[in-house]
Formats: structure tokens, sequence, C-alpha cells
């Protein structure tokens, strides 16, 4: 009797952990699968008190968002939003990485423009080192900020951390290459 009722307690329990590890393969996708232009299906999120999730960016059916991502799903999401756009959304603003910096301090106001400087510097909301997305030269750069931009938005091209800029920019550059030989190729 006592045996039966450790093999009934053993078997409950191992079906109890397939149908666990079952669930959890459908719950969080296909780990070993790559980025779509598709949402990926189930939690993307882990605990948020853990260090581990990431930024990264998914297209939603409509355009690249940023969304806050565990480890284990980081393959099924982009690392960069102009990795996204280029996949699945190539007709996305991408103005944030043209646009001139704001309040940049200027010379012809008499104001220090060099970034290692410029915290000697007092203004109205700074001076401060932030950052730009250079087009022309396809990196983040530090510029002098004698005031805090007004109305930032998605389109503004500032940024207060290198590795923001660097997230929401970086491949800008070579995606436009891509595209004007696209361009040319199809017109002739």
């Amino acid at each position: 009797m006592a045996r039966d009722v450790i093999t009934l307690i053993a078997s409950y329990t191992l079906m109890t952990l397939v149908l666990t590890e079952q669930r959890a393969a459908n719950v969080n996708g296909n780990t070993d699968s790559k980025p779509t232009c598709e949402t990926p299906v189930g939690e993307l999120d882990g605990d948020p008190e853990t260090t581990d999730n990431d930024l990264r960016y998914i297209y939603n059916g409509k355009n690249c968002t940023s969304v806050l991502v565990k480890p284990e799903r980081f393959n099924e999401t982009y690392p960069d939003r102009i990795s996204c756009i280029k996949e699945c959304s190539q007709g996305q603003d991408t103005t944030s990485c043209t646009n001139r910096p704001p309040d940049a301090c200027s010379k012809d106001k008499g104001q220090d423009e060099d970034p290692n400087t410029c915290e000697n510097l007092f203004g109205d909301g700074g001076p401060y080192v932030a950052y730009y997305y250079n087009a022309t030269l396809g990196v983040c750069k530090e510029y002098c900020v004698c005031e805090d931009p007004e109305d930032r938005n998605e389109q503004t091209n500032f940024f207060n951390l290198d590795e923001f800029c660097d997230y929401r920019c970086r491949g800008y550059k070579e995606f436009k290459e891509a595209q004007a030989v696209q361009i040319e190729t199809s017109a002739s």
C-alpha cells in the first residue's frame, strides 16, 4: 500500500514537471528564435527588481518601440531602434538622429562650447555635458548644453547619456547609406 502511494505521488510530481516545462516553452516562446516584424508572444519582462532586464526594441505592428526585456528573451528583440526600423518599419521617423542638438552653448552668446570645460560655467539650467547623434560621422558626440531643452519629444536629438544616444541612433548612417544605394540601384 505504501509503495502504491509513493508511486502515485512520484507519477503526479513527474507529470507536473513535464506540463510545467511545456507551458514555460509556450509562454516564453522559442528561445532560439530571431527578432521578427511581429510582436513577440508571452511575457518579455521579468522581475522589475532585477538588474538583468534591459531596454530593447520590438515591432508592435506599427512602429519600433522600446520595451524592458528579460535576458532569455533578448534574441527575440532588436538591440537598438535602427536595426528594428531597418527590418520592419523603414518609413518610421528617424529625425531624432538628424536634427540639430538643442540649446547648445554658443560663442556668439559668450558661452563656452567645449564639453570638457562647460561644467565650469553657470547658466539657466546648465551648462552641462549632453550627447547628440552626428549623422555625418555616424557617432554620438558630446556637446555643452547651456539651457535645458524645452519641448523635448521623440524627434529631439538630445541625450543625457552616451548610452541612450547609441541605443536610439546606432547604425543610422549605415542604414541611410544602404537606402541610398538601394534607391540608386532601382533607379538605374
